[in-house]
């Protein structure tokens, strides 16, 4: 009889590892499904991230409406020198002191400033759009509104424009 027993709960036993080992191994496929779910999300959205990113970077367009802007201080003479010492306090290190993008820290950044002696580039570019590439920024360029006013902005862009005359 105590074979009998033995044998009973050895089968019982059998059964009961059998039944956990498919459990586990369904949970493990279970798991393994839902992290590939979310690596598979990670790949989207680090891709749409980083598609969204090279968007902005690359695409630095100003809005219609901005672009369209023309400067309220323009053909005023007397601007001008106001502007250059905004350029001068603000974007000389970055921009030079001609306008060619090769200031003191230009060297340092990786990506060269805008050259405002380039007239084919300046001509492509309203002062609307000139003065929403100040105010917002990109990457290593600050986005200019969190220092300088409007008023202060359109004076520079007055300034700027002589490097291309």
């Amino acid at each position: 009889m105590a074979g009998a027993g033995f044998e009973a709960v050895s089968s019982d036993a059998a059964e009961t590892r059998k039944f956990m080992e498919e459990k586990m191994h369904r949970n493990f496929y279970r798991i393994l499904k839902k992290l590939l779910y979310f690596i598979l999300a990670g790949v989207i959205l680090s891709g749409s991230a980083a598609w969204a990113a090279e968007k902005y970077y690359y695409d630095w367009t100003a809005p219609p409406e901005i672009a369209s802007m023309k400067n309220p201080y323009s053909g005023n003479p007397g601007v001008r020198k106001e502007g250059g010492a905004v350029y001068q306090k603000w974007c000389l290190r970055c921009h030079g002191r001609k306008g060619d993008g090769e200031g003191s820290s230009s060297l340092s950044l990786r990506i060269p400033p805008g050259d405002f002696t380039d007239k084919k580039r300046m001509n492509a570019q309203t002062d609307g759009t000139l003065f929403w590439k100040v105010r917002v920024g990109r990457g290593e360029m600050p986005p200019w509104q969190l220092i300088l006013r409007k008023e202060e902005i359109w004076k520079a862009i007055g300034f700027i424009r002589k490097f291309s005359k």
